[in-house]
């Protein structure tokens, strides 16, 4: 028994150090991921002589991580710069540990290789073109054509790169003849909107995307009374908040849209029941599938019992919220007895 008690231990407790040890080769990984990454913010400010201010406004990084390969261990930053309506995707990997020194390169190291591995980016604040859709319609006019290829948007640092001092650009191809044998190719400088256009290889696919922000029109946020009795949620469409929805969960699963206002729903309760204050809740009525949000009125109301003594009376009403249709009245059962009420 003693013996089968310490196997236990024994192997909770290799089980222990091979934890901690993965956990220690997990952090250190961690740890000297941040350290390069930290190295390669400060090269890359540097390089292209940019504040922290603008850093901040425009880089977004989306990812970094260390990447294994025959020759050696790199550091891979995703980022995304980001002008006006345009995110421009990017990506550096900087050797951090060749496999033939087995240690990692210095800072200084990485920094000196950097003028050559890396493109330049000019830190612009704002576009010749007003919107993507702007961007499309003067490639259209350029091309003369409405059939468009685009490349991703990309920066320019020389040869072989059309523009060479940082500003973004964007390489195009458009066939120009019904049968598809003509084509022209060209590309566009997004800052000064100067193009160079050309005859073209139509069997290049150019591939690759654009990716630009809408240009989105001002919406109204809606009144402090918009959904008291619900959960509010943005609507969209082409990437632009359009609007806004009141909905509620239902026990069903079904998400309810909220289209009747409380104050709707009195109103329609004071032309069924008269001046009332209501009180006011929203509840599920119904069954299964056929279950929906209603506003349930409640108040008490005031008649004449017989016509001689005064009385008081719950009375009630049901609002469908989705539709504002009554449901249900409900008075006393002797309120027929009762004028007023």
């Amino acid at each position: 028994m003693k013996k089968g008690l310490l196997l236990v231990f024994f192997g909770i407790f290799i089980l222990m150090v091979i934890l901690m040890f993965i956990g220690g080769v997990i952090g250190q990984e961690q740890s000297t991921k941040d350290e390069y990454f930290g190295y390669w913010k400060e090269i890359f400010m540097e390089r292209n002589n940019m504040c922290e201010e603008y850093y901040g406004n425009h880089i977004v990084i989306k990812e970094y991580k260390i990447v294994k390969e025959p020759i050696g261990e790199y550091l891979e930053v995703s980022y995304q710069v980001v002008i006006e309506w345009a995110v421009i995707e990017m990506k550096e990997s900087p050797l951090i540990k060749p496999s033939f020194s087995g240690i990692y390169l210095d800072k200084d190291y990485i920094k000196r290789r950097s003028s050559q591995d890396y493109k330049k980016i000019s830190q612009i604040e704002s576009l010749e073109f007003e919107s993507y859709f702007d961007l499309l319609s003067e490639i259209n006019s350029l091309a003369d054509s409405d059939n468009i290829s685009v490349s991703k948007l990309s920066f320019g640092v020389g040869d072989p790169y059309p523009w060479g001092d940082g500003d973004p650009y964007i390489i195009f191809q458009a066939t120009i003849d019904s049968k598809g044998e003509k084509c022209t190719e060209g590309n566009i400088n997004l800052v000064t909107g100067e193009h160079n256009l050309g005859e073209g290889n139509c069997d290049v696919n150019l591939g690759g995307y654009i990716y630009g922000k809408p240009t989105c029109p001002d919406v109204t946020a809606p009144s402090s009374n918009f959904c008291e009795y619900g959960d509010v949620e943005e609507k969209y469409s082409d990437d632009c908040l359009t609007g806004w929805e009141c909905f509620k969960q239902l026990s069903n699963g079904r998400k309810a849209e909220i289209k009747i206002l409380s104050s709707a729903a009195s109103q329609t309760a004071f032309e069924k029941l008269g001046e009332l204050n209501f009180t006011v809740e929203l509840k599920e009525v119904g069954k299964d599938n056929d279950i929906k949000p209603a506003y349930k009125l409640k108040a008490k109301k005031q008649g004449k019992f017989l016509g001689l003594f005064k009385i008081k009376g719950e009375v009630s009403s049901e609002i469908d919220a989705e539709t504002g249709e009554v449901i249900s009245i409900k008075k006393p059962w002797w309120s027929f007895l009762a004028s007023g009420i």
